[in-house]
């Protein structure tokens, strides 16, 4: 069995190198990002996202190609980032 753990394309957020963390304001991928996801060469017989809309809408564009439902849990976002969200990323450096 083979477990491949991706992240979400490029979102408007990392563009302007915001933290996103569990915000669902975060919006959805770029144009970069929706080309990132279609790229993304892996196979399987599970697909599992968070809820987030920029990991839904990375795993609804794989589970397209793949032709399987998307199963989504809350579980597997983000987490600890709360303090730096919306933030800027050089915030999150120091």
């Amino acid at each position: 069995m083979a477990v491949h753990l991706v992240r979400h394309g490029q979102s408007a957020w990392n563009v302007a190198g915001r933290v996103q963390g569990q915000s669902p304001r975060a919006g959805s991928l770029t144009a970069a990002g929706r080309a990132q996801a279609a790229a993304l060469d892996v196979a399987g017989t599970v697909l599992v996202s968070s809820d987030l809309p920029r990991a839904r809408e990375t795993a609804e564009i794989i589970a397209a190609r793949l032709g399987l439902p998307v199963l989504v849990d809350a579980g597997c976002g983000s987490s600890g980032w709360a303090r730096w969200r919306a933030g800027g990323s050089p915030e999150c450096s120091r």
